[in-house]
């Protein structure tokens, strides 16, 4: 039986900006993490195929900033959970998902375990993030770690003179998780 987590507080305050690619700055003091993406830490980088760095974190961050800059209006949904002091909401903008939408353009993957409360969520982000990466999308373009690999190991940088990357053999399962086309 897992343990009891204290239930997430309400979400107060206006989104004042991007932290990253999936936590926000809220007004007047917090932050708030975009439920169901997990998108690059912000120092993160992949690798193009000429094997220079490619600062997805930033993309990421630079991406959700953009989405916050354009909208009309910005919608917190209600607290899922919390995640290392965070609150974790969905959050609209202009009658949109910010999560789905930051996912769709490459900039985030999906985070399935997160959403099996809503299986209409999780299907669409799923397929976004399938998109993304069968379109060659924002970290989907470069040869990158997902940001769980990332956070673990940082200080990884791919063994390009030694391992032969195909970047582009196309299999029946084209656009799945690299774990999932296995």
């Amino acid at each position: 039986r897992p343990p009891r987590l204290p239930a997430p507080q309400a979400v107060a305050g206006k989104v004042a900006g991007a932290i990253d690619g999936d936590t926000l700055r809220l007004d007047p003091d917090g932050s708030l993490r975009i439920w169901g993406i997990d998108a690059p830490e912000l120092h993160q980088r992949g690798w193009d195929r000429q094997g220079q760095p490619v600062p997805i974190g930033r993309q990421a961050q630079q991406a959700a900033q953009a989405d916050i800059n354009s909208a009309e209006s910005i919608t917190l949904g209600n607290p899922v959970s919390r995640s290392y002091g965070r609150v974790v909401a969905p959050v609209g903008i202009d009658n949109s998902d910010l999560g789905l939408s930051i996912t769709a353009s490459g900039n985030a993957l999906a985070a399935p375990d997160y959403l099996s409360t809503d299986p209409a969520r999780r299907f669409s982000y799923m397929q976004a993030e399938r998109l993304a990466r069968l379109n060659r999308l924002g970290l989907h373009n470069t040869f990158s770690q997902t940001p769980a690999q990332f956070r673990a190991d940082p200080g990884y940088r791919p063994e390009r003179e030694t391992i032969a990357r195909f970047w582009d053999t196309p299999t029946p399962f084209a656009g799945l998780r690299p774990e999932d086309e296995q």
